[in-house]
């Protein structure tokens, strides 16, 4: 059998990560080993220069623990586990091996249980370049490619130079768009595939000015730059959080209670004493959430591939996610109440491969953390260039007077008496707009051929009131979509002509309706009624 080290697998594609990575993959195992090994020799030493003989429970000399607590048994020791950890973290190294081959990405692991895992470049959903703290520290970054068999299925190479990180990260871009008939060209000197829009030199030129290539310290970037969130911003916006202000109003409450009911012999600071055992949990684990939200999205901007997005996050993580446009199966900008006085909205998406349960890769489903309504309007519409500009601003402004907007019966007042006369949804031929919320909104779009199944939904209180709801299913993610309130009627003549629209789109796009391809298509239709059948 040929060894990953030969010439011959060299000869084959067949790559190597960084040695470096040694240090990021087995330093943190290496270290707590150390420390370890390194608190015992401090304790054998003390024992050996003390006076007496180490004796066991009953009391007799035990030779076994006298010979261990010998401080040159304790650093032979040490040096032997240093030895065989240094020694297993080069073998594994060593006997890792990943390629882009014609058809695949292929990563080789292990030198005693081998294991080798495969990702068809046509099942490749998103490339995202990952650089944590220590890595930055080094030079190094790690690629993930992720498939549509969500995160089990995807393959890591860790770690890589950055630059090199980049060229493989291109590579495998342009292998899946020639696999996906997308006329991508050879790459320019850049590295670039050719009807890319290439910056120039030193920057990219967008609607907020030039782009330093050096930003964050990585490669410069080839594509133009669409949208970037300021720092302060995104703190204000995650202070604007319904926890903050609760947990303000809970301090002033407990403040002026305990000036009211603490007795004056406990001083001035007699309430804070009390108050503490209960606040600083609630103020950690808030103050946390919101923290780790902004070193997330943090220096965040978005540009644009052109078949593609590319996002850059992160302040001490850094994440550059590159997401094709043709994955994105539902769109969506949302607007929490709080946000309303600045007019700040955020604008994700459900991406084909991406769960909405996998915590790592949830963020890059967010194309917009937060920003104004023009600029989340620029982005969707660049995700989707069917979409209208007008009709998203409409549906995420509206008031539910508008013409061709079919709404929540007024029956569903009871329910919703604050919003149901804003909720609803309109057709186009492009796809389906739907909308809810009054004082927290959010507005969505799906494409009819990104519709995977419907459900016709009626609870026993809808029932009462001849009341049901449609859910529309495109992707796993965080969009979900679902028209409220609409009385049976209504529900049910929409639930008939989209899924007719649904199939004339599929058709459209040349996806057959008996096998859609991953992604694409109508798989289902669900009523789901209380009385057990349809009226």
């Amino acid at each position: 059998m040929t060894e990953p080290g030969s010439d011959e697998v060299a000869e084959q594609g067949w790559e190597q990560l960084s040695p470096l990575s040694l240090i990021l993959r087995g330093g943190v195992v290496l270290l707590a080993v150390v420390s370890w090994m390194g608190a015992q020799l401090v304790s054998r030493v003390g024992n050996f220069v003390s006076p007496g003989r180490w004796r066991d429970p009953s009391g007799q000399p035990d030779e076994v623990e006298g010979i261990l607590s010998h401080p040159w048994v304790s650093l032979g020791i040490l040096a032997l586990v240093i030895v065989a950890a240094i020694g297993a973290a080069w073998m594994s190294w060593r006997f890792t091996r990943f390629r882009v081959a014609e058809h695949q990405v292929e990563l080789r692991q292990g030198w005693i249980f081998r294991q080798q895992r495969q990702v068809p470049l046509d099942r490749v959903q998103a490339v995202e370049i990952s650089r944590p703290l220590v890595a930055q520290l080094l030079g190094l970054a790690k690629v993930v490619v992720q498939s549509a068999g969500g995160k089990d299925s995807n393959v890591t190479l860790a770690y890589l130079p950055l630059p090199r990180a980049h060229d493989v990260r291109d590579r495998i871009q342009r292998a899946a768009s020639r696999l996906e008939g997308y006329a991508a060209g050879p790459a320019d000197e850049g590295g670039a595939p050719t009807g890319v829009v290439r910056s120039p030199p030193g920057g990219t030129e967008g609607p907020y000015g030039s782009l330093p290539g050096d930003l964050l310290g990585l490669a410069p970037d080839t594509g133009r730059l669409v949208v970037q969130v300021p720092n302060l911003r995104l703190v204000l916006a995650s202070l604007c959080h319904p926890g903050v202000v609760f947990l303000v109003l809970a301090g002033l409450a407990w403040g002026i209670a305990a000036l009211t009911v603490i007795p004056d012999e406990w001083g001035p600071f007699g309430g804070i004493v009390v108050a503490l055992p209960g606040l600083v949990p609630m103020l950690f684990g808030l103050l946390s959430t919101r923290v780790r939200e902004v070193l997330k999205h943090g220096n965040f901007r978005l540009t644009d591939q052109g078949r593609s997005v590319r996002i850059l996050h992160g302040l001490t993580d850094h994440r550059t996610t590159t997401v094709p446009l043709r994955r994105v199966q539902a769109l969506e900008i949302v607007q929490p109440m709080m946000w309303r006085p600045m007019g700040w909205w955020r604008a994700r998406v459900n991406v084909a491969g991406i769960h909405g349960d996998d915590s790592e890769l949830t963020n890059e489903t967010v194309l917009l953390p937060v920003g104004t309504l023009d600029e989340a309007l620029t982005v969707l519409t660049l995700v989707d260039p069917a979409l209208s500009p007008d009709h998203l601003r409409t549906a995420a402004l509206g008031d539910g007077g508008e013409a061709n907007w079919v709404t929540a019966s007024p029956r569903a007042r009871l329910f919703d008496p604050l919003s149901w006369r804003r909720s609803g949804y309109t057709v186009s031929g492009h796809g389906v707009l739907v909308r809810r919320g009054r004082y927290s909104r959010r507005a969505a779009a799906v494409p009819h051929a990104r519709v995977q199944s419907m459900a016709l939904l009626q609870g026993p209180w809808d029932a009462r009131r001849d009341l049901a709801a449609v859910s529309l299913v495109s992707t796993p993610g965080p969009i979900g979509i679902v028209i409220p309130h609409l009385s049976l009627h209504d529900a049910e003549a929409f639930l008939d002509e989209e899924s007719q629209r649904t199939s004339a789109a599929r058709r459209s796009e040349g996806t057959p309706c008996a096998n859609p391809a991953p992604g694409d298509g109508l798989s289902s239709v669900d009523i789901a009624l209380t009385d057990g059948h349809r009226p």
